[in-house]
């Protein structure tokens, strides 16, 4: 039986013995619980609001939205910025809109609109960060890790799925709506916190520059490097 030690320097655990890995996973888990949690009670919102199932399912179609169009533009803007910057600028829009649905609960003047305009937002900020949160773990962990660091990196959204509705039902069930938005807030804000130790860390060398033409060029570029992949286009397809 392999020792301890072998295990967290070689095996699956490996990635966790470089502090730089360690503040992205639990920043990233912070962040991804409160993903889930804002999903529970922002549904809950739109049910209490309108006693429809379909709005429902609607609300949270509205928050992938974003997912399905910017991503592929998020994923140049990793390549061309510093990666740390897109996470915190991401949980800086989260923060502002949870607040915001915070506050126009807690004031009673909150419309059905406003929750499906706070949702693109926070859905817009989850697919800017979601391809810098991936491309920043190569950066903090040596390439013979990677594969420990990518598995440990996956284990955040089943831990998040687990835990983030939990967190709101209870909040849902012990407080006032509002708390369900503002206690996620408050998490965000000390997962910026976390991420601000994170150290800079060199991208590509055409990082920073970022135009309509390099743009252009980028997503054709992995468009065309997709496609001839036939193994590529299948994940794509699934």
């Amino acid at each position: 039986m392999p020792s301890p030690s072998r295990i967290l320097t070689t095996g699956p655990l490996a990635a966790l013995q470089y502090p730089d890995f360690r503040t992205l996973w639990f920043a990233s888990l912070v962040s991804i619980t409160t993903f889930f949690m804002v999903i529970i009670a922002r549904g809950w919102l739109v049910l209490q609001m309108t006693d429809s199932t379909f709005l429902v399912a609607a609300i949270q179609a509205v928050s992938m939205i974003p997912m399905m169009f910017f991503s592929p533009i998020a994923g140049v803007m990793a390549d061309s910025f510093e990666r740390k910057y897109i996470l915190i600028l991401g949980e800086i829009l989260n923060v502002a809109s949870l607040l915001a649905l915070a506050a126009l609960l807690v004031t009673n003047y909150v419309l059905l609109w406003h929750v499906f305009a706070l949702s693109l937002v926070s859905g817009f900020a989850f697919s800017l960060m979601m391809p810098a949160r991936s491309a920043m773990v190569p950066n903090v962990i040596p390439l013979a890790q990677l594969p420990s660091g990518m598995a440990l990196f996956s284990t955040i959204f089943s831990a998040g799925q687990l835990v983030g509705p939990a967190l709101a039902g209870i909040l849902l069930n012990l407080f006032d709506i509002w708390i369900a938005f503002l206690a996620p807030s408050l998490i965000l804000a000390f997962s910026i916190l976390i991420m601000a130790f994170l150290p800079a860390q060199s991208g590509p060398s055409h990082q920073g520059k970022f135009s309509a033409s390099t743009l252009y060029i980028s997503l054709k570029e992995g468009v065309r490097y997709t496609m001839d992949s036939p193994f590529l286009v299948g994940l794509m397809l699934l």
